[in-house]
């Protein structure tokens, strides 16, 4: 049979690819892997993987450090849960495959942005493990509306993904310490325009501003013509807290693509507020006080803290941009979480942590603040503690220890933001349309009066003016006048 057309998707997400970053480790903590112990591990992995027909996932070396390896997944369709099921069940397979071959070879495997047990000797590079998120980008004409959504909003997507506040052994003042010591993290500058000639701008600010040869070294990478890279994620452990990465993601894309589709520009933010935010959200994450650009003109005002000009949680900001119409009638985030379909438990991970800070609960909204917790409960035994967590969700991949924590500590309060956030995800279709039907009010056709009732209709007196010959000449006299007038006002 031939294939049928299922439905039309306008402004939809397009493909993802993940370049999932890994810490090796010594099963004492004690040292990091020998550049032959890792090539052995990568070895055994790839192996494994082709016996598990799972060869069109990668598993390669970093070569900026031997303790550092990543899986590179191929381009997925996440456009339905169905599509995201597939895939996470596949990347968790990969995961498990590698902290198999780990401990084959006396390490372990865990997802984070810094080794939170070791600091190396004086003159070695510290490895710094990164989730790199890949978003296919299907023409020109969107392609500066998602890159500039992605800079306006970088702060605030990296006060939820800093997972690095343990290093060496020691707490860090820092939840984002991979991102403050990176040589390779650089703002990016607007792009008004994607063309060769606004390429060659960007890369002449690159070399100006950072002392860049090209634009590979950008927190939002656009060094390959059809692939949009986010660098700025550190690497996360809880598949379910990716999963909810990556719907955001692409929901921004899906904004950025109707603004395109509309012909739209947004409101640019000056470097300068950018750079700020995005200090205070590697220090800070979720709980960083964000300020807003005082000198950004704003045509319209929303709820959106750049516009009130006031200074918002991190947390809280995050949670305004889902809402916002960047440019009038954009549509919003939101509208591209609907679109994917997204199911609340999906996005639960971060969102319920945020929808409880506002409401002002102690919770935890993402794994900076979750190794955080740790190291002050835990106490010296944090370092065991958190390796046995960090192998645990490989071999739980349903196990996310944010909303698990968050949904015991404040259940009803959980159960009640569930609740709401459903409703808000559901897709609708002509919402206008549908709003503009329900405020006229239907023409109601009155049913005929039975015969035993013709009397006291008679009888009683109508409520209604009555309709006769005389009122009808008396309105025709008048609106003849009344057009004379007008004749004569007009000169005629």
């Amino acid at each position: 049979m031939p294939p049928k057309l299922g439905e039309i998707i306008e402004n939809g997400p397009s493909r993802h690819r993940l370049r999932k970053g890994l810490l090796l480790v010594s099963r004492d903590i004690k040292r990091e892997p020998s550049q032959d112990e890792q090539t052995r591990i990568v070895t055994h992995a790839t192996k494994m993987l082709t016996g598990s027909g799972l060869s069109n996932y990668k598993v390669e070396p970093d070569t900026s450090h031997s303790s550092l390896l990543n899986i590179i997944t191929p381009f997925v369709s996440v456009h339905t849960p169905v599509h995201r099921d597939i895939f996470f069940k596949q990347l968790s397979k990969v995961m498990h495959i590698v902290l198999n071959s780990a401990e084959a070879n006396g390490f372990f495997s865990m997802g984070m942005g810094i080794n939170p047990f070791i600091i190396p000797q004086e003159g070695q590079p510290t490895a710094l493990c990164a989730d790199i998120h890949e978003i296919e980008v299907l023409n020109d004409l969107e392609i500066n509306r998602i890159y500039n959504l992605f800079r306006q909003y970088l702060p605030e997507l990296i006060a939820i993904s800093a997972h690095s506040a343990l290093y060496g052994g020691r707490l860090q003042k820092d939840l984002s310490t991979r991102m403050r010591i990176n040589p390779s993290s650089f703002t990016p500058p607007s792009l008004t325009l994607f063309s060769s000639k606004q390429l060659d701008r960007l890369k002449r600010d690159a070399r100006k501003n950072y002392g860049l040869g090209d634009l590979a070294q950008l927190d939002v990478n656009l060094t390959k013509p059809d692939i949009l890279a986010l660098r700025f994620v550190d690497a996360q452990a809880s598949l379910r807290f990716i999963r909810s990465q990556l719907l955001l993601f692409q929901a921004i894309a899906i904004h950025g693509r109707s603004l395109a589709r509309q012909g739209s520009q947004m409101p640019i933010l000056h470097n300068r507020v950018i750079k700020e935010n995005k200090a205070l959200a590697i220090e800070s994450g979720p709980g960083a006080v964000f300020k807003p650009d005082s000198k950004r003109q704003v045509k319209k005002a929303t709820a959106w803290y750049q516009d009130r000009k006031v200074a918002e949680r991190a947390s809280n900001a995050l949670l305004e941009v889902l809402h916002l119409h960047t440019v009038g009638d954009s549509g919003t985030i939101l509208h591209g979480l609907r679109m994917l379909k997204t199911d609340y438990a999906e996005i639960s991970p971060w969102l319920l942590g945020a929808e409880l800070r506002k409401r002002g609960e102690a919770c935890l909204v993402n794994y900076g603040e979750y190794q955080k917790r740790l190291f002050y409960i835990a106490r010296n035994a944090w370092p065991t503690q958190l390796q046995n967590d960090m192998q645990r969700l490989v071999k739980e991949p349903d196990t996310d220890f944010l909303y698990d924590y968050n949904k015991e500590k404040f259940s009803e309060l959980s159960t009640q933001i569930a609740t709401e956030w459903a409703e808000k995800l559901k897709f609708r279709r002509n919402t206008k349309k549908a709003s503009a039907t329900a405020q006229t009010p239907k023409t109601v056709q009155t049913p005929k009066p039975e015969n035993n009732n013709l009397s006291k209709n008679k009888s009683a007196p109508s409520s209604q003016s009555t309709h006769t010959p005389e009122r009808d000449n008396n309105n025709i006299s008048e609106n003849k006048s009344a057009i004379s007038n007008l004749f004569k006002k007009m000169g005629f």
